[in-house]
């Protein structure tokens, strides 16, 4: 059976056997790489790219008022779930369950992005297109095929919650604070930032999180503290490859246990 998560996790550590300088993104994945029989010196904790500069890409929020009357910052779900599965009846279930649990909390906006194209996405994207599934007169919502990102940015800065499992909601939601409920098993292995809140793809579970974050209409927000740094990586890993020594102790590689 295919497996995303399977493929991903071996491609991951062929690259890095192969790799002469590491640019992990936390403490916890520079000792993962040292564990691995890579040099210490190789191993330099610098971040993720992912968070440089999200700050200054964010739009004003009437951006998005223009255009969708009544939308308001904290007022809205934001709804980002990507496939994990080649059945597209799986995933168009596992949606519909998401979907369900969705409308148990008096949001005033939903906002939902489309999966991106693995397979299986093609049942996710049937929940939002069968029946006008979520763009009926009951509930408020938008869809998103795609976003440019400092859009996607804004969305996330100023929603009550992302649910989903995007790597959003792992690596860029905690910098601004937002709540996130990561569904699944797609991000597993990852750091969590004390904003994450795991379930699994349950209609009940997902309810539970989502009204402890909504609150009572008083939505959760956390300190803005990101273990996967507070920006310049790019600048960072720059200066280290401007800089390293392209001699024989770089090239060669040994394991160093």
């Amino acid at each position: 059976m295919w497996d995303s998560l399977v493929i991903d996790d071996s491609l991951r550590h062929a690259i890095t056997k192969l790799s002469h300088i590491h640019f992990p993104a936390t403490e916890q994945s520079a000792a993962r790489i040292a564990k691995l029989g890579e040099d210490k010196w190789r191993v330099k904790l610098v971040g993720s790219p992912g968070i440089d500069r999200i700050a200054d890409e964010v739009l004003p929020f009437s951006i998005f008022q223009n255009d969708l009357p009544g939308l308001k910052p904290l007022r809205y779900a934001l709804v980002l779930m990507h496939p994990t599965s080649p059945s597209e009846q799986f995933e168009f279930d596992q949606m519909n369950r998401i979907i369900n649990a969705l409308r148990g909390v008096p949001f005033e906006f939903l906002v939902f992005i489309y999966p991106n194209n693995d397979p299986g996405s093609a049942g996710i994207i049937r929940q939002f297109t069968d029946n006008n599934r979520i763009l009926d007169n009951a509930y408020a919502a938008v869809l998103h095929k795609d976003l440019p990102r400092a859009h996607f940015l804004t969305y996330l800065k100023n929603a009550a919650v992302l649910v989903g499992n995007s790597s959003s909601g792992i690596i860029e939601a905690a910098s601004f604070g937002t709540p996130v409920i990561n569904i699944g098993d797609r991000q597993k292995g990852r750091e969590r930032n004390k904003n994450v809140i795991d379930v699994p793809a349950n209609a009940t579970a997902i309810l539970r999180a989502l009204k402890k974050f909504w609150n009572n209409g008083h939505p959760l927000r956390f300190p803005r503290k990101n273990i996967y740094g507070s920006g310049r990586t790019s600048q960072k890993i720059a200066h280290i490859l401007a800089t390293v020594p392209l001699d024989d102790r770089l090239r060669r590689k040994l394991i160093s246990y």
